[in-house]
């Protein structure tokens, strides 16, 4: 035997002597740790060192070998919760932010990678952990923001995610980058049934961007919320508005205006449909919707001689 393989030996057989607890049990089982590092047996050292931390369950510089020996053995998910209990231990604001960092990247490469040990739901929960931890500290990190918004969206909380996209909306650097955000927010507004918030960010989104085809898709998505709300004539004005700048009003533009139209009391209105899927029709002719559409409002007007056509 070496005579680092005879100092493990004898630590074994005091540490079997010793009451557990007995305080100098702690550096005993830390000597014996650093001794199964240094013939290279990390497996021993990890197990020595978790006795170790159920006797003293803070105990910093356990924690910090048992991460650095997860790390070598790549398992991501023991480090994990290893800079978790050294984030909730550490005094200094910089090296929690530090750590908590550290974190963030780690949770990046485990959803990236996603192999056999890659468990979804585990994951995504530490990252909004850690990004929750992150703003606890920075409210308006930009960073932290956007991938508690991700993580947030894979999870399914919509009423969070909201939240959140305001507050990452506060910080967005470019018009750009805040334009996707209104576009986003009012999507998920509108099927959170928050009809006035969507309308609010899709106003917002108009007065930001460029004329063209996203500005005509934007206008398009406020008038359908519009309909949504019952504000019709706000709804008929705004489609109305996107034909008159568009470039080339193809056929989804008359049938989105159609759509809104179909169902209203006002003859008026009711006409616009008419004429609406008349121009779908036209681009072509054998549209199944518009012809549907086109026979219901024959029905209702009592243009039969239009209905047998």
């Amino acid at each position: 035997l070496t005579r680092t393989e005879m100092q493990i030996n004898e630590l074994v057989v005091e540490l079997e002597r010793m009451d557990v607890e007995d305080p100098a049990r702690i550096e005993y089982l830390r000597r014996l740790a650093q001794l199964y590092r240094e013939i290279h047996e990390p497996k021993h050292a990890t197990t020595v060192l978790e006795q170790l931390l159920e006797a003293a369950p803070g105990d910093l510089p356990s924690i910090k070998v048992l991460i650095e020996l997860a790390e070598q053995s790549g398992d991501t998910s023991r480090q994990l919760e290893l800079l978790r209990q050294q984030a909730g231990i550490a005094a200094d604001k910089a090296e929690r932010l530090g750590i908590l960092r550290r974190m963030m990247t780690l949770c990046d490469q485990r959803l990236l990678r996603r192999d056999e040990q890659f468990d979804g739901q585990d994951s995504l929960e530490m990252m909004v952990w850690v990004c929750r931890s992150l703003l606890t500290e920075l409210p308006s990190d930009r960073d932290a923001l956007k991938r508690l918004a991700d993580a947030l969206q894979l999870v399914g909380s919509k009423n969070e995610l909201l939240e959140v996209l305001e507050s990452y909306l506060k910080v967005a650097p470019t018009p750009r980058e805040k334009l996707t955000l209104h576009r986003r927010i009012a999507k998920i507004a509108e099927d959170c049934g928050d009809l006035a918030r969507s309308v609010s960010h899709l106003e917002r989104a108009v007065r930001i961007c460029p004329p063209g085809p996203e500005a005509e898709e934007v206008l398009c998505e406020l008038s359908r919320v519009y309909g949504a709300q019952g504000r019709m004539e706000l709804a008929v004005q705004t489609l109305e508005l996107v034909q008159k700048q568009s470039s080339k009003s193809g056929p989804e533009l008359h049938r989105l205006l159609g759509r809104l139209t179909l169902q209203a009391d006002d003859p008026q209105l009711l006409e616009k449909s008419l004429r609406a899927f008349r121009e779908v029709l036209q681009r072509l002719p054998t549209d199944t919707e518009a012809l549907a559409a086109l026979q219901k409002i024959h029905r209702v007007r009592g243009d039969w001689k239009e209905l047998e056509q």
